[in-house]
């Protein structure tokens, strides 16, 4: 099944790109006025985690992105004798590249790959890190979106970004357990290009 699995999202990666287009030569959208957006995502504050998204123009068409993050969460957990209250550290590093099918880097309508690592650490009950082996996700996945900005002067604007897509994620732990699936995702960023 995942051998299935594979194959499928790789001609899904094949497809996205053998249908994109050829760069457009300065179309109506004119060239980009800015070169790079730095953004967070407002939703994973619930949680409460911090991710932020650096967003660079490297070709007229093209901006690749680093991602990077973290957060402290408690949850509730059955341990089999009642609940009982975990704290874990949560630690995000990841990757993406788009191409922007319409418009360009300012706005317009993109599709690209997302790679995004995550770990989790569980905290002993006095604060300092637990022998309970972390945790780890692994998740490649294709996307697409749409940006857009407000200029607030001509160096300048403010920039909403949604993105949806679909991954393959991969979780594990030290103890050698090994659990993956394909599942959606979501970007909702707010910020600021320059």
């Amino acid at each position: 099944m995942p051998a299935r699995s594979s194959i499928l999202f790789l001609a899904t990666v094949a497809g996205l790109l053998g249908a994109l287009p050829a760069p457009a030569q300065s179309g109506d959208d004119g060239p980009s006025r800015y070169r790079a957006t730095v953004s967070f995502n407002p939703l994973l504050l619930l949680e409460p985690i911090f991710e932020a998204t650096a967003e660079f123009r490297v070709l007229p068409m093209v901006g690749v992105a680093v991602i990077g993050g973290g957060g402290k969460r408690t949850e509730t957990v059955n341990t089999g004798f009642g609940n009982a209250t975990t704290t874990s550290n949560l630690i995000l590093a990841g990757a993406q590249g788009s191409y922007y099918l319409s418009g360009n880097f300012d706005d317009g309508i993109h599709g690209g790959i997302e790679i995004l690592y995550a770990r989790k650490q569980i905290e002993s009950a006095a604060g300092t890190v637990s022998s309970v082996a972390p945790k780890s996700s692994t998740s490649l996945g294709v996307f697409g979106g749409y940006k857009l900005s407000w200029p607030l002067s001509r160096q300048v604007g403010l920039t909403g970004l949604l993105q949806a897509g679909y991954g393959w994620v991969v979780q594990s732990s030290s103890q050698a357990t090994v659990d993956s699936k394909a599942e959606p995702f979501l970007n909702v960023q707010a910020g600021a290009s320059f």
